[in-house]
């Protein structure tokens, strides 16, 4: 057993795996909201565009709400205060840090780009004010990796809606 799994077992007994799953799931938002914070806050860096930081605040804004959403359901456990967790979770978490931002402005830019795609074409496909052309690995990278940690948050969704359906 990880010694993640072993301090959060210490405090969350085995009867308590709803309390668990929201354990975890605001783990991987919270790493999700590090992560695009970092790409955001690198990408200002590299590319010396600092309206790239308007993210952080919101970013910031939502794992706080995550974490009152989570309050809120563990205080009282019901469907009426499981949905709206569920719904800020996938809603900012999966749609528009994973799928939007990594999935489609990173991944599908990426593959059109290293399959012969113009930078013209790709701006209009594209159409931002931060748009670049993939010119820096880690920004890429960074990037890239915010779909898997979405699917991370998804799969402990799933898990948490899981164990709300067991301990009905």
């Amino acid at each position: 057993m990880s010694t993640i799994n072993q301090v959060v077992q210490s405090v969350l007994p085995d009867e308590n795996a709803a309390r668990r799953a929201v354990v975890y799931l605001l783990g991987a938002a919270a790493l999700e909201t590090g992560l695009t914070i970092g790409h955001f806050g690198y990408g200002a860096h590299i590319y010396d565009d600092p309206s790239r930081l308007h993210v952080v605040g919101p970013a910031v804004g939502f794992l706080l709400l995550a974490g009152v959403l989570a309050a809120i359901y563990l205080w009282r456990p019901c469907w009426w205060t499981l949905a709206p967790l569920l719904l800020e979770i996938v809603g900012v978490y999966i749609v528009l840090f994973g799928g939007y931002h990594g999935a489609f402005n990173h991944a599908l830019k990426d593959i059109l780009f290293f399959t012969g795609t113009s930078a013209e074409r790709l701006a209009e496909i594209f159409d931002s004010p931060d748009f670049t052309v993939p010119n820096n690995f880690l920004y890429e990278l960074t990037g890239l990796a915010t779909p898997i940690v979405a699917a991370f948050v998804g799969y402990y969704a799933v898990r948490l809606v899981r164990a709300f359906k067991k301990g009905r």
